[in-house]
């Protein structure tokens, strides 16, 4: 959703894609983002830049900074984040920051910890529209990117990402976690000409190689029949814990 709001920003002239922005100074203290710091040095960047990086690398910093280049602040942005999420009719989303990071009162406690809830089928809905409301070449090239730099500098895109499950004809992925599950939650919009546009999730999986290999099974089934005939597992169970990269 956060890409969904700037892309959003970008078309109505507010902020463009090759205008340089700063790092706020409390991006750096974020919870869960150090497997994705800045390249030293690195303090400010394009939006074109901080947008590749948070959509391949799943960079809360850039995501933070995006949020504050864009609204002002942001409180500011996740009102947006949320008033489109009811304009799109996904009314089981909620936001409640722009990383989708929990709310951690009390770091590293989890008391009183609160989180961005969504359902399968609404992120599913998100992805679709993030692809086909954004069909500028400007927009499609950011999401089809394999690689992301920084200052010329290329940023690490972990194992995790979506781009390393090896799946021909997926223009749209993204990778992230739910609950305990450390490989929770992926979708990927497939570019098939063939067949219907189909999005295929992985709620929960014990470890990377689980779920890369339920991806490929799906895949097969999305290749072979009517995606609307393939099994979905609860799609409107609204899923209330750890969730970092739902709203990316």
């Amino acid at each position: 959703m956060s890409a969904y709001v700037v892309f959003d920003a970008i078309r109505n002239g507010e902020i463009g894609l090759d205008t340089e922005i700063r790092k706020p100074k409390e991006a750096s203290n974020l919870i869960f983002s150090g497997f994705a710091r800045l390249p030293k040095g690195v303090g400010s960047f394009t939006v074109r830049e901080a947008l590749t990086g948070m959509l391949l690398q799943s960079n809360n910093i850039l995501t933070y900074s995006l949020a504050v280049a864009v609204a002002g602040s942001e409180e500011a942005f996740v009102k947006r984040m949320n008033d489109k999420a009811q304009e799109l009719e996904l009314h089981h989303t909620i936001f409640l920051n722009s990383t989708g990071l929990p709310v951690m009162p009390h770091y590293p406690s989890n008391k009183d910890r609160l989180d961005s809830v969504s359902t399968v089928s609404e992120i599913s809905q998100l992805a679709l529209r993030l692809y086909h409301d954004f069909q500028e070449e400007e927009f499609q090239e950011i999401m089809r990117s394999k690689k992301a730099t920084l200052d010329d500098r290329p940023l690490r895109i972990g194992l995790s990402s979506t781009t390393k499950i090896g799946l021909d004809g997926y223009v749209l992925g993204k990778s992230g976690y739910l609950g305990g599950c450390s490989n929770g939650v992926a979708m990927i919009d497939t570019d098939n000409d063939q067949k219907p546009d189909a999005v295929i999730g992985v709620i929960c999986a014990s470890n990377r190689g689980q779920r890369d290999k339920i991806f490929r099974r799906l895949n097969e089934k999305v290749q072979s029949e009517d995606s609307q005939q393939i099994a979905r597992l609860k799609p409107d169970y609204q899923y209330p814990r750890q969730s970092p990269s739902l709203a990316q």
